[in-house]
């Protein structure tokens, strides 16, 4: 883990992450302190965030959990623009140049985008992935605001084998979903998200490669 802000005495930090996202640095919020995140759990339908592996790993990580609070607290209340240029210099990914914005959350509110697509538009060295399912907030947001060059917004599906229509968006880079074994049976969709690391493939960071990412659920 490492700080990239300091403020008010709380530190705001940058996660080290494993498997397929090895080399891929991380600024990411609680789900357990997410009310979207909170309601898409309780969805009756089949709804991905039932399996939520971030929720079950805050119930064993307990530093982890902290750590995430904390980045929830500082990340949704607006920054000034000394804060986020400390924060910008504060990003650090020299080994692959890629960075993931809510690997574990998501978007707690405007100002917390507002804050992510600040830092990202001063870090033009380094290509920026967002992934949400807050597809409302993000649309409204970027109907206002430039987006980074160096920014992908992924919209994550929100059901289970159900590809959400990539066309109703104006701002999404990519579709992401997650698909069961007879899913990919029944659907006849290709999975391409899982054979490489980010680092390898890295078409969620780059806008190359396929509009829809699908992958196999674990």
């Amino acid at each position: 883990m490492n700080i990239i802000l300091e403020r008010k005495g709380q530190e705001l930090k940058q996660s080290t992450l494993k498997g397929k996202m090895e080399r891929v640095p991380s600024l990411s919020t609680s789900p357990l302190l997410n009310s979207s995140c909170e309601k898409f759990r309780k969805i009756k339908a089949n709804s991905i965030c039932k399996s939520c592996y971030s929720v079950n790993s805050l119930g064993i990580y307990k530093n982890l959990r902290s750590m995430l609070a904390v980045n929830s607290e500082i990340l949704s209340q607006h920054l000034t623009d000394d804060e986020i240029k400390r924060a910008a210099r504060g990003i650090h990914s020299p080994l692959s140049g890629l960075f993931r914005f809510e690997s574990h959350g998501d978007i707690l509110n405007e100002a917390h985008l507002n804050n992510l697509v600040r830092i990202a538009a001063l870090r033009p060295d380094i290509s920026f992935a967002l992934w949400t399912k807050r597809y409302s907030l993000a649309e409204n947001y970027f109907d206002k605001h430039k987006k980074p060059k160096n920014l992908e917004v992924v919209y994550s599906s929100l059901l289970l084998n159900r590809p959400i229509n990539k066309e109703r968006f104006n701002h999404c880079n990519k579709i992401f979903t997650v698909y069961s074994k007879d899913g990919v049976k029944q659907k006849g969709v290709t999975i391409n998200c899982g054979g490489k690391k980010c680092n390898d493939c890295r078409f969620c960071y780059t806008g190359t490669g396929p509009q829809h990412i699908n992958e196999l659920i674990k």
